[in-house]
C-alpha cells in the first residue's frame, strides 16, 4: 500500500507544471501557425499543426525525463543502468543460492561434529566409572577427607607461621602413609600447591587472631601414590564455654534400655547441628564435630533406668569449645 506522506510532491508539480507549460506553448505555437497558414518540411498547414502538437508531446516526455533523473538517483540508475542492474541481480541470486548450499552442508557438517562429540563424552564418562571401579578397592585416602589440622596463635612472624603449616604437612603426611600412600621425594606423602601454600602463609602472617589450618584432600588417591591436598585456614573463635547447655531434652526413663539409647542419640546429633550453626568447622565428610565416650552414654542409659520416669537430659560441653573443634560434651541427667 502507497504511503502518500513518502510521495514528494513538489517533484510532482513541477513535473505536472512543466508538462502544462509545454502543451500549452505547443498548441499556442499550432494555432498561429495554422492561421497563418504556415508550412513546415512540404506538409500541408494543417498536418504541420498535428506534427507540432506530437513533437510538443514528445518535448514534455523528454523535460519528465530529464527532471526525473536530475531529482532521483533511483530514476537515473534504472534509466542508464537497468541491464547492469539486472545483471548484478542475476549474479546475486547465483551467490545466494551457492551460499544456501554451503550454509546446508556447515550445518550438517555441525550436527556429524556434535554427535562425535557427545559419543565422546559418554565414552569419557564410561571410562572414568570403569576407573573409578578398578581403583576403588585401593583409595587411600578420599576426597574431601581431613588429614590434620593445626592451631596459628596471632601476631606470628612469617617465618614462624611457615613452620607451623610444614609440621601441620607432616602429620598429614604421617597420616595418609599410614593410610598406603607413599612419599613423593623429600617432600613426603602430602603435597599442596605452592600458590595455596603461599597464600594461607601470607594470610596468617602478624593475624590479629588464632586461625585454626586444615589439610583437606581434593580428590581420590590410591595406595602407592602421594596425596594431593589444600590448606584451608579460618578464625578460631571460641563457640562454647565449658558448662554451657549446647541442647536439652526429656527421655523416658521408662522406656526399654534400646529405646533410651535412641533418644539420647537423637540429643546428641541436635548437639552436632547446633554446634555446627553456632560455628564449629566439621569434618568434612562425616559432618561429626566430636564424639561421646560409649561407656558414659551407657552409664546415662543405666541412670535413667534407675529413675524410671520421665527426666530432663542435657548435653552439656565438657570443656571451652572453639571453631577448631573437637566438641567435649557431657550428659547430664535430672
Amino acid at each position: 500500500m502507497i504511503d502518500l506522506r513518502q510521495v514528494s510532491w513538489g517533484l510532482v508539480l513541477l513535473v505536472l507544471l512543466i508538462g502544462v507549460m509545454v502543451s500549452f506553448i505547443g498548441d499556442w505555437v499550432g494555432r498561429r501557425l495554422g492561421k497563418r497558414r504556415v508550412s513546415l518540411f512540404g506538409l500541408r498547414p494543417r498536418h504541420t499543426g498535428v506534427a507540432l502538437a506530437v513533437l510538443s508531446g514528445v518535448v514534455v516526455s523528454v523535460l519528465t525525463l530529464v527532471v526525473l533523473s536530475f531529482a532521483s538517483e533511483g530514476v537515473r540508475m534504472a534509466l542508464l543502468g537497468m541491464k547492469a542492474i539486472q545483471e548484478r541481480i542475476e549474479g546475486l541470486k547465483l551467490e545466494l543460492a551457492e551460499n544456501e548450499r554451503t550454509l546446508a552442508e556447515v550445518k550438517a557438517e555441525k550436527e556429524r561434529l556434535e554427535g562425535q562429540v557427545r559419543e565422546l563424552k559418554d565414552l569419557a564418562s564410561r571410562l572414568r566409572e570403569g576407573v573409578a571401579v578398578l581403583r576403588e578397592g585401593e583409595i587411600a585416602v578420599r576426597a574431601n577427607e581431613l588429614l590434620a589440622q593445626e592451631v596459628v596463635p596471632p601476631g606470628l612472624r612469617e617465618e614462624e607461621v611457615r613452620s607451623h603449616l610444614e609440621r601441620l604437612l607432616q602429620r598429614a603426611s604421617v597420616v595418609a602413609i599410614l593410610r598406603g600412600a607413599r612419599p613423593s621425594s623429600d617432600d613426603g606423602a602430602v603435597f599442596v600447591p605452592t600458590s595455596n601454600f603461599e597464600g594461607v602463609a601470607e594470610k596468617l602472617t602478624s593475624a590479629d587472631v588464632a586461625h585454626v589450618v586444615r589439610a583437606i584432600a581434593y580428590s581420590n588417591s590410591v595406595v602407592g601414590e602421594p596425596v594431593g591436598a589444600l590448606l584451608v585456614a579460618f578464625p578460631n573463635r571460641l563457640v562454647f564455654r565449658k558448662g554451657d547447655v549446647i541442647v536439652s531434652g526429656t527421655v523416658d526413663g521408662s522406656s526399654s534400655p534400646e529405646e533410651i539409647e535412641a533418644a539420647l542419640h537423637l540429643l546428641l546429633q541436635r548437639a552436632n547441628v547446633r554446634a555446627i550453626e553456632e560455628g564449629v568447622y566439621p569434618d568434612p565428610i562425616t559432618r561429626r564435630v566430636g564424639a561421646i565416650p560409649a561407656s558414659e552414654l551407657y552409664e546415662a542409659v543405666g541412670r535413667l533406668r534407675s529413675m524410671g520416669r520421665p527426666s530432663a537430659v542435657r548435653v552439656v560441653a565438657d570443656r571451652d569449645v572453639y571453631s577448631s573443634g573437637p566438641v567435649s560434651v557431657r550428659l547430664e541427667v535430672d
